[in-house]
């Protein structure tokens, strides 16, 4: 299990490089000083980030392959190694526990303590949350650096409340989901506006196809090679733009087996113990605990699936540092609930019995396994 170190070789490293050469401030440690050296350079600096794509999926490309050729070194994302945690650091530069945005499931006393989906910005059951209710937010990366910016994602994404707050004074550019000529389009469109700029571009069709039918299925190896030939296309129309392309990912992924799949519902005694539903991620399981019951709880962990799970009390683990570094967000503590379950090998936690409503899915991430935690970063230097 790894644990990250968010002072060289993580994701928040890189946008302090980021952050950094294009000229606003940054706590963190810079990622190396070439890069900074170069990003300083760029008429365009871009940032590709293909969601669920570990250093372990590009390896396997082919040798000549465009991501293959042009990778320049791993990484390691943020804990938990989910989307919402790593998404919010790429588009603040700060870490998990200073943004505060740690899961795609969270309870969160500004709605009330309901559980919510906040990339989607709705219920843990799929009502729309209000917005008016204030969320304290780091301030977006697209306000701090003095240059114009761009942000480019799928167009139902950018109707998410949670990508409006976070887009800041971003020019937007969207395409249709799984079109890989309107993403490259669309970036390039950016790209040859005038002027120096930075452009934070977002794929999720791997990640997709991964939670659906595993990272090694035909059909996610297949995606990786149409999208390995669209960024090499794209980088060939854009020699002489002095531009620097950097392209990386959010998290990995595990793949699971029905067998090795933990589903809470068939554990009365241990929901029991809970005073709210599931909340975290498959692979970084996050519980809130009635405080009478907290040895009851322990006692049922340990011995139901002590052998293939670290139990941690959520205290511990930010202690630790396993969030981050600095000030945490106000609303962390009661944001990571009071015990985290990470399963080790490829077990996963699921609130509910496997059904058409509540499909079993392949792929799964959160965790603290290498395949998980090491993500790639490709630099292209287009002058």
């Amino acid at each position: 299990m790894m644990k990250p170190n968010y002072k060289q070789g993580n994701i928040v490293n890189l946008m302090s490089s980021l952050l950094q050469g294009l000229g606003a401030h940054s706590r963190y440690p810079q990622l190396d000083r070439t890069l900074s050296k170069e990003i300083k350079k760029a008429s365009n600096v871009v940032l590709v980030v293909i969601d669920g794509l570990g250093a372990d999926s590009l390896r396997k490309l082919p040798q000549g392959s465009f991501l293959r050729k042009y990778y320049y070194r791993t990484l390691t994302t943020v804990f938990p190694s989910t989307t919402t945690a790593a998404i919010t650091t790429f588009l603040t530069g700060v870490s998990p526990q200073e943004h505060g945005f740690v899961a795609w499931y969270m309870k969160l006393k500004e709605f009330g303590g309901e559980v919510v989906i906040i990339l989607p910005y709705i219920t843990k059951e799929g009502k729309p949350l209000s917005h008016s209710v204030s969320l304290k937010m780091p301030r977006s990366l697209f306000e701090q650096v003095p240059v114009p910016t761009y942000l480019i994602l799928k167009r139902r994404y950018y109707e998410s409340r949670y990508n409006h707050l976070l887009g800041g004074k971003a020019h937007f550019l969207g395409y249709r989901a799984a079109k890989l000529a309107e993403f490259a389009q669309a970036t390039q469109k950016a790209i040859l506006s005038p002027g120096r700029k930075y452009i934070y571009t977002y794929w999720s069709r791997f990640d997709d196809l991964s939670h659906w039918y595993g990272k090694e299925s035909r059909e996610a190896r297949q995606h990786l090679w149409e999208l390995d030939g669209a960024l090499e296309r794209l980088a060939g129309k854009l020699l002489g733009t002095n531009t620097l392309l950097l392209i990386t990912a959010d998290h990995g992924q595990i793949s699971t087996t029905k067998e090795k799949t933990i589903i809470l519902e068939q554990h009365p005694q241990f929901l029991n113990c809970l005073t709210a539903s599931l909340c975290g991620e498959a692979r970084a399981a996050m519980f809130y605990v009635h405080p009478e019951k907290r040895k009851q709880f322990e006692q049922y962990v340990q011995k139901k699936w002590g052998n293939y799970c670290q139990l941690s009390t959520s205290s511990e683990l930010l202690q630790q540092g396993y969030f981050g570094l600095h000030q945490p967000h106000p609303s962390l503590k009661d944001r990571i609930g009071d015990y985290i379950l990470i399963p080790q090998s490829n077990y996963i936690f699921k609130e509910h019995t496997i059904s058409k409503k509540h499909p079993f899915l392949v792929g799964h991430h959160g965790g603290l396994s290498r395949e998980e935690m090491e993500v790639p970063l490709v630099k292209v230097v287009l002058l």
